[in-house]
């Protein structure tokens, strides 16, 4: 008996529309889909760092 070998359906990226295999990432705060790693890594993260020092004054905070 031959095992079958399972096949990952690929998922399309919910900002860059590629396709992608695996998980994926939530893309808040950019989307409300799944996004690719790629997406994830120069889209979502920086938005996410943007929002959190968003309104914050940057010289005052105390440095380590």
């Amino acid at each position: 008996m031959k095992d079958k070998k399972i096949e990952e359906k690929g998922k399309t990226c919910g900002i860059c529309e590629e396709i992608y295999y695996g998980f994926g990432n939530n893309a808040e705060p950019v989307s409300d889909v799944r996004c690719c790693d790629l997406c994830n890594d120069t889209k979502v993260i920086p938005a996410r760092i943007k929002a959190f020092y968003k309104g914050r004054n940057l010289n005052t905070m105390k440095k380590h």
